[in-house]
């Protein structure tokens, strides 16, 4: 399945679907023709139930990542550290008829995510695997084609490579139960696993806000992974209706741990740098879960 790639909430997110060329704050991207059609987002705009001063969170990431996958690119905003939007919208729409990208219709309603708790690393990738994944799925240098191969020769089951076994790092990156380095969103994108580094670092509400942080961020993702920049996608998540109540809870579960000086801002080195991308977060929070534990 190939892999594509876009910004999303101000980060990379990926998707494994068709292919949709695009570009995003001067980056190329690809977003993926996943059930709600792939595209830029930002989840986590002020005004986003989620969020927080972070602000980088993983977003509508998605799916499988090798497989279905990839990103909140996750997002930066939406999901851990925005917060999700509150965004979106019942499977009618919400209140989004004017925008440019209104929330998704027509593909039934977000059913909730089950959270999968992480587990800090204990060397499954070398930080050259790391750097590896980095440059292939998520430096400005990176193309479809190649992280599309890096999913092909690390992670199990891809069809590219008629079903590997994969690597042990490449399958704890992207692990079937979606709590590896990266997270996946339901429609298919993947975003650097910010609610893991959340559960990881903060041993007291982690992972309650963690749980909180990927509803709210797959909600919104589910109606507004569509929408091709971050304007549009926190416009369309702040429209949205269905996931209002994911949002609220985010921002309540999350309000410790999305403040700027709170111990899990560790999780957002892009988003306290001001990157222009997030391998950054991708390269902490991958070392964290797979690879040195930190």
């Amino acid at each position: 399945m190939p892999i594509t790639w876009q910004i999303m909430n101000r980060a990379l997110i990926f998707s494994a679907s068709a292919l949709l060329a695009l570009t995003a704050f001067g980056t190329g991207a690809c977003s993926s023709s996943s059930s709600n059609g792939g595209g830029t987002g930002d989840d986590a705009s002020a005004s986003s139930s989620s969020g927080g001063s972070s602000g980088s969170s993983g977003g509508s990431s998605g799916g499988s990542s090798g497989g279905s996958s990839g990103g909140s690119s996750g997002g930066s905003s939406g999901g851990s550290s925005g917060g999700s939007s509150g965004s979106s919208g019942s499977s009618s729409g919400g209140d989004g008829g004017t925008l440019a990208c209104p929330p998704a219709t027509g593909m039934g309603s977000y059913s909730p995510v089950t959270y999968v708790p992480a587990t800090r690393g204990t060397n499954e990738c070398a930080s050259t695997d790391i750097t590896a994944f980095i440059n292939a799925c998520v430096a400005s240098a990176s193309t479809q084609a190649t992280c599309t191969a890096w999913f092909a020769a690390n992670v199990a089951g891809q069809a590219a490579d008629g079903g590997g076994a994969g690597t042990t790092c490449g399958n704890c990156i992207a692990p079937a139960n979606n709590n590896g380095g990266i997270w996946n969103d339901p429609n298919g994108y993947f975003a650097p696993n910010f609610a893991g580094c959340i559960q990881l670092t903060d041993s007291t509400n982690g992972s309650t806000c963690a749980a909180a942080f990927n509803q709210a961020n797959g909600c919104d993702g589910f109606y507004c992974d569509q929408c091709t920049s971050t304007a549009d996608y926190n416009s369309c998540s702040n429209a949205a209706t269905a996931c209002t109540t994911y949002n609220t809870a985010s921002n309540t579960d999350c309000a410790a741990d999305l403040s700027a000086d709170a111990g899990t801002a560790v999780c957002f080195p892009s988003e306290t740098s001001g990157a222009s991308d997030q391998s950054a977060d991708f390269t902490y929070i991958i070392n964290l879960i797979c690879g040195t534990g930190q």
